[in-house]
C-alpha cells in the first residue's frame, strides 16, 4: 500500500489534473448475481437448443435454415445389384467396338500395339562419346582484359582531399595566438 501512496504523491507533484482522476474506474462490470445464475442459464440454453434442430438453425442463420435438406445426390433403385452386370456389359461393348475397328482398318488396330517412342540402337552406348567430341571441338573463349580507368580518378580525389586538409592545417597553424 505504501508504494501506491508514493505513486499517488509523485503523480500529484507531476500533474494535479491527472492525480485527481486516479484511480481510474474499471470500464467492465459484471451484473449482480451473474455467476450465481450462470449454471442455470447455461442449462436452460442447452435444453432449449436440444428441443428442435431446425428451429435452432432458423434462429441462428435464416439463410442456412431456408436451404432444402433433401440430398441432391441419388442412386437408381437396385444400383448395386445391377452394378456387376452393367460393368460386364460395358466391357463387352468396348471389346466389340475394338474388334469392329480391327476388322474395319487393320492399320489402325496395329498402331495401338506399336510403341510410340523408340530410341535408335546403341544410342545410350554412343551418347558419352558424342558429348565429349562436341565439348572438345569447341574453341576456348577469348579472354578480354578489363582496363581499370577508375584508378586515376581515385588518385586525383585522394590528392584533392589531402591538399584541402594540408591547406586547412597550414592556415590554422599560421593564425596568431596558436
Amino acid at each position: 500500500m505504501e508504494s501506491r501512496n508514493n505513486i499517488l504523491e509523485e503523480l500529484q507533484e507531476i500533474s494535479p489534473v491527472l492525480a485527481s482522476s486516479y484511480p481510474l474506474p474499471v470500464p467492465y462490470k459484471v451484473p449482480e448475481g451473474y455467476f450465481g445464475q450462470l449454471p442455470s442459464d447455461a442449462l436452460t440454453i442447452v435444453k432449449i437448443s436440444s428441443a428442435n434442430a431446425t428451429d435452432e438453425l432458423q434462429a441462428l442463420s435464416p439463410l442456412l435454415g431456408s436451404i432444402s435438406k433433401k440430398s441432391p445426390y441419388h442412386l437408381p433403385e437396385d444400383y448395386f445389384k445391377d452394378l456387376a452386370e452393367n460393368t460386364v456389359a460395358e466391357t463387352r461393348a468396348v471389346a466389340f467396338v475394338q474388334e469392329e475397328l480391327g476388322d474395319f482398318s487393320p492399320v489402325l488396330s496395329n498402331l495401338k500395339q506399336a510403341p510410340l517412342y523408340e530410341v535408335p540402337a546403341g544410342y545410350f552406348e554412343q551418347l558419352p562419346n558424342a558429348i565429349l567430341s562436341k565439348v572438345k571441338a569447341q574453341q576456348p573463349a577469348k579472354v578480354v582484359k578489363m582496363v581499370r580507368r577508375n584508378n586515376l580518378r581515385r588518385y586525383i580525389a585522394a590528392a584533392s582531399v589531402l591538399l584541402v586538409l594540408l591547406t586547412g592545417t597550414w592556415w590554422f597553424m599560421q593564425r596568431p595566438g596558436n
